[in-house]
């Protein structure tokens, strides 16, 4: 009975025209594991997807091409903010602005790659765009996100081409979030076995291209 009301009461359900959508079991809201732990739910038995694990891969892949763009996006975006808050910008540009600067403001105690690198192995570390694509090539699955909060999918890092990758995952994103998505209780999926709302949803908002 619970699981009928949760799915009733999933967004995505109404979104999609698709009652086959339900929300995995609830994860901590305070742990930057909450994207790592989906994925490993997805993929229980692959000793690979363990939460520690993915992030070690993170850790080990991360280069100094890598924490430039990090360093470079907090100092950017540190700016903006100042900026913005003194010209006394609207509030939604504000919001908007401060947003993307909390994505990277972790980067005020990180001097170095080395401590990157460290940083990524704790759960203050939260799953962004990067993280994803390192992880689903690290693991060959595809995060298919949908944005709660924008009630739509959402345009990831990388896209699906001619050579789709194992197996593909549902995610929702809440936006401070994720959860893993289930389609009739299944939480794994082919190109073959994806459903087709899902992957039509991808098609049109994001011009994935399916096998």
């Amino acid at each position: 009975m619970q699981q009928q009301a949760q799915k009733e009461s999933y967004w995505l359900n109404a979104h999609l025209k698709d009652s086959g959508y339900a929300l995995d079991k609830e994860l901590p809201h305070s742990s930057g594991d909450c994207f790592f732990s989906a994925v490993h739910q997805a993929l229980p038995s692959d000793a690979r997807a363990t939460v520690s694990n993915q992030r070690k891969h993170i850790s080990n892949m991360l280069n100094n091409e890598m924490f430039c763009h990090y360093k470079e996006c907090y100092e950017t975006f540190s700016k903006e903010l100042q900026q913005k808050r003194a010209q006394k910008d609207n509030a939604q540009d504000l919001q908007e602005t401060t947003a993307y600067y909390e994505q990277y403001a972790f980067m005020h105690k990180i001097p170095n790659l080395e401590a990157l690198k460290w940083f990524a192995t704790t759960p203050e570390y939260w799953a962004d765009e990067l993280a994803i694509s390192l992880t689903e090539k690290y693991l060959n699955i595809k995060c298919l996100i949908f944005d709660e909060a924008k009630q739509c999918p959402h345009f990831g890092a990388t896209s699906i081409d001619h050579s789709f990758p194992a197996h593909c995952i549902l995610l929702n994103w809440s936006g401070s979030h994720y959860q893993l998505v289930s389609y009739f209780g299944k939480t794994l999926f082919s190109s073959k076995i994806l459903p087709l709302s899902a992957k039509s949803a991808f098609v049109e908002h994001c011009n994935y291209k399916f096998p």
